[in-house]
């Protein structure tokens, strides 16, 4: 049991009786009231109580003088009290060890304030289990609400590269997804664009990987720049992008790409062991306009076409469409 206070749970409207207060009017008391007993005061402060065990065992031994028999002669003396500010736990067990059912409540100054019995304290003990069954149920109901933010962080943060902070391939995975269900639903379309990073393993065996690190970095946040709000990248996969865009043809998707491809070539990041002398990127792009065609199928022609820009020479940008090069470099090596 918890710690709930007698003074919530005690009975403060007792009757009370001083020592020479005559029997026969008690029992009238008693009975006008309808209550199982009176606490006998002196000075206000309790010294007995009498009860519906007291007046009958004063009837059966004296029935012919009732009249002249006075509260003090039978009432039970030696009662249990309990201050009004003790917990219900404590007169519970003081219930227990006198083997009694009910006990006075007093003040500070030891003035009769109220009775508690047995009946009260499993009242108290009901709303103590009320209370604590609703303590955790809310603590029950906060840590569902944390675990589910957590959950929702760490789901949020599962879809996200760690290095570049972009999506990773699950999210990208999702995302063609969702872009082919909006086909099936409303005949929309989209395009994508895979673009690879030219070089890459020699310019981290040059300058070392927290060096390409730092590069990819610069890489992403150049292609962000030249790609739409409604455009999505994604790591595709260690040196690999994936540009997503949404609503767009072939044919702005090209021009998308080769925007991202001419504005990575502007900045002139160092690449000494590039041809070039700088980093810069190959770029495959295919479009999906057809409910029939698949995610997958889409990606494997834009990695279809990316093949073919590395292969032309690097540094440009092919789409799928007969792999015809939108832009043409100067042939690389490598």
């Amino acid at each position: 049991m918890s710690q709930s206070l007698v003074r919530h749970f005690m009975t403060s409207s007792v009757k009370t009786v001083p020592v020479d207060f005559p029997l026969e009017q008690a029992a009238r008391i008693m009975c006008d009231e309808q209550i199982s007993c009176l606490i006998v005061n002196a000075n206000e402060a309790p010294v007995g109580i009498l009860t519906e065990r007291d007046i009958t065992r004063a009837v059966a031994t004296n029935p012919s003088n009732l009249a002249s028999i006075l509260v003090r002669e039978i009432m039970t003396v030696g009662i249990k009290t309990i201050t009004i500010d003790a917990s219900s736990s404590d007169a519970l067990a003081l219930l227990k060890e006198n083997g009694i059912r009910r006990c006075v409540i007093v003040n500070a100054a030891g003035k009769t304030c109220g009775v508690i019995t047995q009946t009260d304290l499993l009242r108290a003990h009901a709303r103590d289990i009320e209370i604590q069954k609703q303590v955790l149920e809310d603590r029950v109901s906060d840590r569902t609400r944390e675990l589910q933010m957590l959950n929702t962080k760490l789901e949020a943060l599962s879809l996200v590269d760690p290095l570049l902070e972009i999506g990773n391939r699950r999210a990208m995975n999702n995302s063609l997804r969702q872009l082919q269900e909006r086909i099936a639903r409303h005949g929309s379309r989209y395009a994508i664009a895979l673009i690879d990073v030219d070089f890459f393993k020699a310019y981290n065996d040059h300058y070392g990987h927290l060096a390409g690190d730092k590069a990819l970095k610069l890489l992403v946040s150049t292609i962000n720049d030249n790609i739409r709000v409604a455009d999505s990248l994604f790591r595709y996969g260690g040196e690999e992008f994936l540009a997503v865009f949404p609503d767009e043809s072939l044919e702005d998707a090209a021009i998308s790409a080769e925007r991202v491809r001419q504005g990575i070539e502007e900045r002139a990041y160092e690449h000494v062991e590039s041809p070039l002398g700088m980093l810069t990127v190959s770029i495959g792009v295919a479009a999906c306009r057809f409910e029939s065609e698949n995610w997958e199928t889409v990606l494997s022609k834009a990695d279809s076409a990316l093949y073919a820009a590395k292969n032309s020479g690097k540094n440009r940008t092919e789409t799928f469409a007969a792999v015809t090069p939108t832009h043409t470099a100067s042939p690389q090596t490598g």
